[in-house]
């Protein structure tokens, strides 16, 4: 009786254990994210790479693309369940009746930590925003943050945006259009700026970026509204978040030293040692409302919404709060 009890129980415990395995494996949460490979992206590759979304039980598919416009175009088609894009084009694509939410922090650019600059050649004349009238200033879309910034910065800086021909070249291309003279100044960013430097041919206008708004938030996590309203798709965010997150703290902590280095290196394709020199953002824990508040402001005023952007109705619980 006594052995019987004993095999009932090994028994039923390897059963238990049998489908607490099939039970976790269900809960697996598979993804689809779509990212550009830039500095931007650093926590998700770190998180990777440390086995923090394994951790959560996250699985995915990358879709990366030069940049993010076709990514929000495929999350707002159901193509992508996360997609990480600049702020500008985010809040252009709700206006335009897009059904997105803000649900990751991204990139924060401050004095020191700016990693978009605009560039001319070593030898060129221009060395003022009002140099640049008449002139091609190349920036990686029409209408996208950087873009806003280039034209605030001349504003600010006494030239006529107007008068600036401001035009596409993806990251990849910007340093050849530089050297070809296709463009009198571009606005890349990392690691394409450092690649730039390295040459010795060309130096740094200005840092737009902080020079307009220090402390700028510019690449967020998105998700459809639509998919929010699952439950499950939330908890699926949620542990996505808490992973991305830790890769957020690693990046702040090694970006610098022989494992970020590594981790940039890898997905940037870049090799280690000009890695090593790049600038690199922060990478802030949650989304700050009032930066993307002020930046909404210089949309509106440079034509890029037609009214205020109400901005706390699109940042989701996950972008906001550290979970």
């Amino acid at each position: 009786m006594k052995n019987l009890y004993h095999h009932l129980t090994r028994a039923l415990l390897a059963a238990a254990l049998a489908l607490f395995g099939l039970s976790a494996q269900a809960q697996t949460a598979k993804l689809r994210v779509g990212v550009v490979p830039i500095i931007d992206i650093a926590p998700f590759y770190a998180a990777i790479d440390q086995g923090y979304f394994k951790e959560e039980g996250v699985e995915f598919d990358i879709t990366s693309a030069v940049i993010s416009n076709p990514l929000v175009a495929q999350l707002a088609a159901g193509q992508l369940d996360i997609a990480f894009s600049n702020i500008v084009t985010v809040t252009q694509a709700i206006e335009n009746g897009l059904d997105l939410k803000v649900v990751l922090p991204g990139t924060l650019m401050k004095k020191g930590n700016d990693v978009n600059p605009c560039i001319v050649m070593k030898d060129s004349p221009i060395k003022t925003a009002k140099d640049l009238e008449g002139k091609r200033l190349a920036t990686s879309a029409l209408n996208n943050i950087i873009w806003l910034y280039a034209r605030e910065w001349l504003e600010r800086n006494g030239a006529d945006p107007s008068k600036v021909r401001i035009t596409e070249v993806p990251f990849p291309q910007m340093q050849d259009a530089l050297f070809t003279g296709q463009a009198d100044a571009v606005c890349p960013t990392e690691p394409f700026f450092t690649r730039a430097m390295e040459t010795g041919k060309v130096r740094v206008l200005a840092f737009i970026y902080h020079e307009v708004t220090d402390n700028l938030e510019s690449v967020m996590g998105l998700a459809r509204g639509a998919w929010l309203k699952d439950p499950a798709n939330v908890a699926a965010l949620e542990r996505f978040a808490r992973a991305y997150r830790r890769g957020v703290a690693f990046m702040e902590k090694n970006k610098k030293g022989p494992d970020g280095v590594r981790i940039i290196s890898a997905y940037t394709k870049m090799d280690p040692s000009v890695v090593a020199k790049i600038q690199t953002p922060v990478y802030p824990m949650t989304v700050n409302q009032k930066t993307v508040e002020e930046m909404s402001r210089l949309m509106l005023k440079h034509g890029l919404l037609k009214k205020p952007a109400n901005v706390g109705g699109f940042l989701f619980q996950t972008a906001t709060q550290a979970n």
